[in-house]
């Protein structure tokens, strides 16, 4: 999920523009992306890989069994 659809930017973009009154809603929007550009392996980054997906390939024959 991209952060821009998260509740929390929500958050996030009012009080930035409560605290710093001359910034706008877009302008703040800028700010996260670059902030966000710099952390690929983060979740919603551009290399982002979701390790939960990856739990099904550990799993030898035996223990797939039981599942």
């Amino acid at each position: 999920m991209a952060f821009i659809k998260h509740p929390v930017c929500r958050v996030v973009i009012r009080s930035c523009t409560m605290t710093i009154k001359h910034k706008k809603k877009a302008d703040v929007e800028v700010e996260i992306a670059e902030f966000l550009k710099h952390a690929p392996n983060k979740p919603g980054g551009s290399r982002y890989k979701d390790q939960r997906c990856n739990t099904t390939d550990n799993m030898d024959e035996e223990n797939m069994e039981d599942v």
